[in-house]
Order: C-alpha cells, then sequence, then structure tokens
C-alpha cells in the first residue's frame, strides 16, 4: 500500500473517532435538580354565589289574618240651602201656580240642594213691599209688579204695561225675556240689589163691573181701575181711569168708589170681585204682568251650577207650562161664573 493511501484511511479513521466521541457525549447528561420555585401569592376569593335552580312550590294555605281596624269615612252632608219666596198672590193664582213651578222644577233639578219656604198672598211682604222688601233681602226671591211701584221701576213699568203687551201667554213671556238683558233693565233692578230670574206673565184682562150695561155708550163716565196702557183704552170709550193695588180693589168696589176693574178672571175670583162685581164683560186686553227676581247678595252666593239652572228653568220651562195653567184656568172660571151668578156677555 501506498504511503498516501495510508495517511487517507488514518484521517478517515480519526475522523470516526472524534464523531463517536462527540455523540456519546452530546446524550449522557447528568441528571439536574430542578430550581425550587416559590408559589405565587394567590388573593382569597369568595366564592360566586350561585342561584338555586328554580322549583315549583308547594301550594300552600295562607296563614289566617286579622285584617286592621279601619276607622269608616265621614261622609259630610250637603246642608241645603234654603230660600224665602215671597209672592203677592194665593197659591191658586195662575202666576202664582207659575212661580211655584219654577221653584218646584229647581228644587227637583238641585235634587235637594236648593228649597224654598212659600209665603203666599203678600202673608210675608204685601205687594207694595215687594220691591224693597226684596232689596233688603226679608225674601230671597219675589214676585215683583212694576206698575205697583213705577217711581222705582220707570223703565220696567213701562215696558210691562204697554209695549210688551199681548194676548198670548207664550208670546208675551218671550218678548218679556228677549228683553231682560238690556243693559238699562238689568242695571234699573242692580240698583235696587235684585235681578231679574224670569217673566211673569198673565193671562188676557176683562172686565168686572158692579152694573150692568146694554151698549158701549153706557161705559161712558164709568170709573174703572185699570192697569198701564189700559188707561188708554179706558178714555178711548169714555171711562175714568183709576189707579190702585190688586189689595185695595175689593174694598173700592163694595164701597162703590169705582165700578169695576180690568182684571183677568182666574185672579178677581181669588180676590173676590165676582161677590161684589156680577157683570163680567168678555174683551180680552193685553197686560203686562210682571217679574220673577232674586235678591242680588243671594244670587252672589249662589255656585254657579245653581244659577244655570235658576235661568234656565226660568226661559225653557215656563213659557208652555204658563200656557197649560191658563188654559186649564179659563175652562174652570166660566164654570165658576155660571155656579157664581155672574153674567158673560159681549158687546
Amino acid at each position: 500500500m501506498s504511503v498516501m493511501l495510508r495517511k487517507l484511511v488514518l484521517v478517515v479513521t480519526v475522523l470516526t473517532l472524534l464523531v463517536t466521541l462527540l455523540v456519546g457525549c452530546s446524550t449522557n447528561t447528568q441528571p439536574t435538580t430542578p430550581a425550587a420555585t416559590t408559589p405565587a401569592a394567590t388573593t382569597p376569593t369568595t366564592p360566586a354565589a350561585t342561584t338555586p335552580a328554580a322549583t315549583t312550590p308547594k301550594p300552600t294555605t295562607p296563614a289566617a289574618t286579622t285584617p286592621a281596624a279601619t276607622t269608616p269615612a265621614t261622609t259630610v252632608a250637603v246642608k241645603p240651602l234654603k230660600l224665602i219666596f215671597s209672592h203677592m198672590h194665593p197659591a191658586s193664582n195662575p202666576q202664582s201656580v207659575g212661580c211655584d213651578a219654577w221653584a218646584k222644577e229647581v228644587e227637583k233639578r238641585t235634587n235637594g240642594r236648593v228649597t224654598f219656604t212659600r209665603y203666599w198672598s203678600g202673608s210675608l211682604l204685601p205687594g207694595k213691599d215687594n220691591v224693597e222688601g226684596l232689596k233688603n233681602g226679608v225674601a230671597d226671591v219675589a214676585s215683583i209688579a212694576p206698575s205697583w211701584s213705577p217711581a222705582m221701576t220707570p223703565l220696567w213699568n213701562g215696558l210691562v204695561s204697554s209695549v210688551l203687551v199681548t194676548s198670548d201667554e207664550v208670546a208675551h213671556f218671550q218678548s218679556m225675556n228677549s228683553i231682560k238683558d238690556m243693559p238699562e233693565l238689568v242695571n234699573e233692578y242692580s240698583k235696587l240689589n235684585q235681578k231679574m230670574i224670569c217673566p211673569m206673565v198673565t193671562s188676557v184682562y176683562h172686565l168686572f163691573l158692579t152694573k150692568a150695561i146694554a151698549t158701549k155708550d153706557e161705559f161712558k163716565g164709568l170709573r174703572v181701575r185699570i192697569l198701564g196702557s189700559q188707561g188708554l183704552l179706558a178714555q178711548a170709550i169714555g171711562m175714568v181711569p183709576v189707579g190702585m193695588t190688586s189689595a185695595e180693589i175689593y174694598d173700592a168696589l163694595s164701597k162703590k168708589t169705582i165700578d169695576g176693574v180690568f182684571f183677568y178672571s182666574g185672579a178677581g175670583l181669588q180676590y173676590g170681585f165676582g161677590e161684589v162685581a156680577k157683570h163680567f164683560i168678555l174683551m180680552g186686553v193685553a197686560n203686562g204682568g210682571g217679574t220673577f227676581n232674586i235678591n242680588m247678595d243671594t244670587w252672589k252666593k249662589l255656585p254657579a251650577d245653581l244659577q244655570l239652572i235658576f235661568l234656565d228653568v226660568g226661559e225653557n220651562y215656563l213659557p208652555e207650562t204658563y200656557r197649560k195653567i191658563y188654559d186649564d184656568a179659563a175652562e174652570a172660571d166660566v164654570a165658576t161664573m155660571k155656579k157664581n151668578g155672574i153674567t158673560l156677555y159681549r158687546l
């Protein structure tokens, strides 16, 4: 073998031994003791609350309990408003029946919140004193005849005694009601501490006479009690007009200081005119009537809802009520006159 070949074999042999030694060193490692570790500090925690699983409760009977004692609520009774009602005529007079119908309807609609104590035939306030008495609060509501107090109620007296006269009760009522809010008329009553609620109408007037007459010429010279514009008619047919209140008429007829009176039949009979004036001439003379008023102090104390009821009953309930009252009264009056020997006739 050549020297060159022997050197190559030697080198390969040495390289092989070195590789073997290196591999052996890398796999034959010494066991090592792991480094001691300090456990990480932990903060104690409260375990999270857990919601117990829903369970279906078993039905139970609730324990009997004694209800707490309660104090019953106190009901405050509404005290009725008691008003004084004054009328110049007897209760059976058609005007009185109309005003009473108003009062009854007010009592009904207010369910007793308002009641009226009624005084008829001028027993509280004579007719001539009604305006002054109502002004001073002697009565809360009252019938007013402007013709009986012309100095105190000149505008109303002029209107109801002439301008507004008509023989139809409803038309008469409506004509008066249509002008009641005129400032001048409102002011005339306001100065007297009162307010008009509604008209107070009468039926047509006829003529009670103490003596029989056969012709129209026999009217001449007769002294006759008149009201307002009736005086124009009386003068036109030759009679002598005389003014006085209703309360004075019976004595004047009895004493023959007057010969007759224009009046509507029902009221004339109630005042007893038929006892001393046995002749009844059917003439159909219109009359202005009067008003039904309330004391202003009383009015201002009424709640708004009651004020509306007072006015509504007067404006919308009474017109046809008056018509029925007078229609019914007229039939009864004729029967009464015939029964009492009063002669009815026309000229």
